[in-house]
């Protein structure tokens, strides 16, 4: 299988069975959360890590890492949301600074009895992955 099958299976996995270890370096953090109706809420969930985890290669304009995010939600009924790939391409005519953060957000619709949503980050060029996990209970924390 392609490494990044392999890393949609793994969050989807993390989802039914509980996440293995979670990586230090991938932080999640539940942002603005609004009614989309029908049991349905917009929820932002910004995800970064710093940039000395990415691999980063010298290009013809300059700079460049490139990964691919995962995310996917699991109700408690265990529906699941699917697994979108969202590529994240960072391009610099400089070297990144080797103390920055590389942070994105997604905004995603959920289900009212959300259990929990995991997030892998494949760097593309390194061929590591970084995974995290915020459960309901992280989630109404920090919705409130």
């Amino acid at each position: 299988l392609a490494p990044q099958t392999q890393v949609a299976m793994a969050v989807e996995s993390s989802l039914l069975f509980g996440m293995g270890r979670r990586s230090s370096e991938l932080q999640m953090k539940v942002g603005e959360v609004e009614p989309a109706g029908r049991g349905l809420f917009h929820v932002d969930i910004e995800m970064s890590v710093p940039i000395s985890a990415l691999t980063v290669q010298q290009s013809e304009t300059g700079y460049d890492a490139e990964a691919t995010l995962f995310v996917a939600a699991l109700d408690a009924a265990g529906g699941r949301s699917e697994v979108p790939a969202i590529p994240l391409l960072l391009s610099s005519p400089t070297p990144f600074p080797p103390k920055g953060l590389v942070a994105h957000t997604v905004t995603l619709k959920l289900r009212k009895n959300t259990e929990r949503v995991s997030m892998a980050l494949y760097d593309v060029y390194g061929g590591r992955t970084y995974t995290n996990t915020i459960t309901k209970e992280e989630q109404q924390t920090k919705a409130k």
